[in-house]
Parts: C-alpha cells; structure tokens; sequence
C-alpha cells in the first residue's frame, strides 16, 4: 500500500501513551491504518504528500510540521498547534479544527470545506486560494491573516476577527459574518452578495469595488470604510453607521437606508453628506 506519494519519509510517532517508533516504508501502512494519535509530537516532521483520512490527532503538536499536498479529510485535529506549519494544498475538508492553532502557518490553496474551525487560531496566516465553503469558523481569529483569492461562501464566519486581514477578491457570497471584526480589512474586489453582515465592524475597511448586492448590513459599522467604485443594490442599511464613508462612483440603488447615518460621507457624485444624527 503506498501511503506516500514520494519514497519513504522517516519520522517519529509519540503516542498519547509515551511509545515511539519510526514510520518506515515496511510499517507506515499500519500505523496510519490505525489513525489515531492523540497529542502526538510531529514538530519539524515531514507529513507531506501523505494520505490520512479520519486521523485522530487531538491535541498533537505540529509546530513547524510540513504537512503540504496531503490528505485529511473527516479528520480531527482539535486543539492542535500547527503553528509555522507548510500546510500549502492539504485537504482538511470536514474536519473538525476546533481550538486549533495554525498562527503564522502557510495554507495557500488548502481546503476546509464544511470543517468545524470554530475558535481556531489563524493570526498572520497565509490561505491565500484556499477553500473555506461552508465551513464553520465561529469566533476563529484571522486577525492580519491573508485570504486573498479564497472561496468562502456561505460560510458561518459569526463573530470572527478579521482585524487587518487581506480578503482582496475573496468570495463570501452568502456568507455569516454577524458581529465580524473587519476593521481596517482589505476587501477590495471582494464578493459580498446576500452576505449577513449585521452588527458588524467595518470601519476603516478597504471596500472599493466590493459587491455587496443584498447585504444584510444593519447596524453595521462601516465608519471612514471606502467603498469607491462598489455595487450596493438592494443592501439593508437601517442604522448603519456610515459616518465618513466613501461612495465616490459606487453604483447604489433599491437601498434601505432611510435610518442609516451617512455623516460626512462622501456621496457617489463626489459631493458630501450633510445630515447627522
């Protein structure tokens, strides 16, 4: 059976119980049968190219690990740290992450389709192409994470950090960003239709060309936000904070707007708003 995709890769498995042993070409086959590996200890190993569906890594250390093009689908890795990791194209799909730490790691084009990140550390992280469909990631933290290009839709993004992140043409059609912090976040391009985003921190934020067709964006703060050259058809808007907004040549019509507050804002035409609350 050829777990690898390449020859032989030699690493060390700690199990939960203390054992050790080498992952050779004569015994990788079983041990990777046998999945599970809680708090394992695979810092600076290489686990590329491997295929591990259902793997029951609970708690293992993963730091620095490089775990780049390989497969684990339906598998859990809760309260992992993965800190640092090369984790470039690995498939996470379904895979529970809750808790997990994968701050500062590299995940571009990395798949967590449908996977319970719920809480998961992101800080700094590169998922740049990556593919976050339905995945749930309540109150994860991509605070400075880079998501550029990435496909999220309709995922439930509920309260997360996004603080400083790069989300430039990322697709978040559909998706839950209730209570989401997005201050100072580039979303420039960006894919918001139909996207809840209803109490959410947007101020600051880089919204230029952004489509944001039926938002749902009440009470959302979306003070000194940019929104230049935006479409915003049909977007609920009631008490949204718009102060010092810029709509400059943003394409907007059909809105429900009529209890925002557009303090200072820069209109589509150029000129500025004058009712404040």
């Amino acid at each position: 059976m050829n777990v690898f995709k390449h020859s032989i890769i030699a690493l060390i498995v700690l199990t939960a119980a203390g054992c050790q042993k080498d992952l050779t070409a004569e015994n990788q086959a079983s041990a990777v049968a046998s999945s599970v590996c809680q708090l394992c200890d695979y810092r600076y190993k290489n686990l590329s190219n491997l295929k591990w569906v259902n793997a029951d890594l609970q708690g293992a250390y993963l730091y620095n690990v490089n775990m780049a093009n390989s497969d684990f689908t339906s598998s859990n890795l809760r309260s992992a740290n993965l800190t640092l990791g090369n984790l470039t194209r690995i498939d996470l799909s379904k895979s529970s992450l809750q808790n997990s730490t994968f701050e500062n790691a590299t995940m571009v084009g990395a798949s967590l389709r449908l996977a319970n990140a719920s809480q998961a550390n992101f800080k700094s992280a590169n998922l740049e192409y990556s593919e976050l469909s339905g995945a749930i990631m309540t109150t994860a933290d991509f605070s400075n994470a880079v998501l550029d290009y990435s496909f999220a839709s309709k995922a439930y993004l509920v309260s997360v950090n996004m603080t400083g992140a790069s989300l430039k043409n990322i697709d978040l059609q559909g998706a839950n960003l209730e209570g989401a912090n997005l201050s100072g976040a580039d979303l420039s391009n960006a894919n918001l239709k139909m996207a809840n985003l209803r109490n959410a921190n947007l101020s600051g934020a880089n919204l230029s060309k952004a489509t944001l067709n039926f938002a749902n964006l009440i009470s959302a703060n979306l003070d000194g936000a940019i929104l230049k050259n935006a479409v915003i058809i049909g977007a609920n808007l009631s008490q949204a904070n718009l102060n010092r907004a810029d709509f400059l040549n943003a394409k907007m019509s059909s809105l429900i707007d009529k209890t925002a507050n557009y303090c200072d804002a820069r209109l589509p035409d150029g000129t500025r708003s004058e009712t404040c609350d």
